[in-house]
């Protein structure tokens, strides 16, 4: 049994005959008969009886009729389900994002958003990237902004679309260099970001590959959950820290801090995470789109 033969048969029993059937559907006469047969062999009864050149449903095709037309309509009402969700007429879209970017980008991102498509509501969440990552794997967002690298079991992440130079910042002039190696860095007071996440945030593996690249430990001084919080202790003189001017900057410790190149360079990619195999829709498109926008 299959969707073709019960349309065929509603809109047989709905005009009583295959020809004027085939004509609504654009099909070959022959074809619809061919399949009324085949349906009425696998259910093992005649749905029609059969005078002259008209068709009349049997008891049995009146006992099915109801069952057939609920299975169309359920089709029906899922696939227009579907249009909407792509086209995005109403529902709800849940993004994930990186704590510090609502500095920077979110309050631009969701009035686009939200003028483009005014019947939507939207949802951002997310703490740092292995954070945004599980919230799109587990399906709770429909995308998000994360750092790359992840790990990307069970997602589909974009190529870069922002690769920002990371830098050493200091508010202490005697810490200020031309350049600062892993070992100079370790060997100083440093915050950190991301404490409960240390065994997956981006941030740390790089610091942590390359000290072990080394034969050494790295060991922050301060730990916190959020990256402005490092910044600001950073700012304070209390601990320096690693970021990208675009935060440092948007939060407005640019004149504050002093960035000192690092000579192993890192970077700060940011890519877009969805679920592994999922079709984007409009706002998912929109959302990547604007994230684009923001770096260019």
């Amino acid at each position: 049994m299959n969707l073709n033969q019960l349309r065929y048969f509603v809109e047989v029993a709905r005009r009583g005959s295959a020809s004027a059937a085939a004509k609504e559907l654009f099909v070959a006469q022959p074809t619809v008969s061919t399949e009324i047969r085949r349906l009425e062999r696998e259910l093992q009864c005649e749905l029609f009886t059969r005078a002259g050149r008209s068709l009349a449903l049997s008891s049995s095709g009146r006992h099915f009729l109801p069952y057939a037309e609920n299975v169309i309509s359920s089709v029906t009402v899922a696939h227009e389900a579907m249009i909407s969700h792509n086209e995005m007429i109403s529902g709800t879209v849940r993004f994930g994002y990186l704590a510090s970017a609502h500095k920077y980008m979110i309050g631009s991102i969701a009035r686009n958003l939200h003028t483009k498509f005014p019947g939507v509501n939207f949802e951002f969440r997310g703490l740092n990237s292995a954070h945004v990552a599980d919230l799109v794997r587990d399906g709770v967002c429909d995308a998000g902004l994360v750092m790359i690298p992840i790990a990307d079991h069970g997602l589909s992440v974009s190529p870069p679309i922002s690769t920002q130079p990371q830098y050493y910042w200091t508010a202490a002039p005697e810490r200020v260099a031309p350049k600062l190696s892993i070992a100079d860095i370790i060997d100083r007071p440093m915050v950190i970001s991301e404490a409960s996440w240390r065994d997956s945030d981006p941030l740390r593996l790089q610091l942590t590959a390359a000290a072990q690249r080394r034969g050494l430990v790295f060991t922050p001084t301060v730990e916190v959950e959020f990256q402005d919080a490092a910044i600001q202790i950073a700012a304070e003189g209390t601990a320096d820290t690693i970021a990208s001017p675009l935060i440092v900057n948007s939060l407005g410790f640019g004149q504050i801090l002093t960035p000192v190149e690092i000579d192993e360079p890192m970077h700060e990619s940011l890519a877009i995470a969805t679920r592994g195999g999922m079709h984007s829709s409009k706002p998912v498109i929109e959302f990547r789109n604007a994230l684009e926008a923001v770096f260019r």
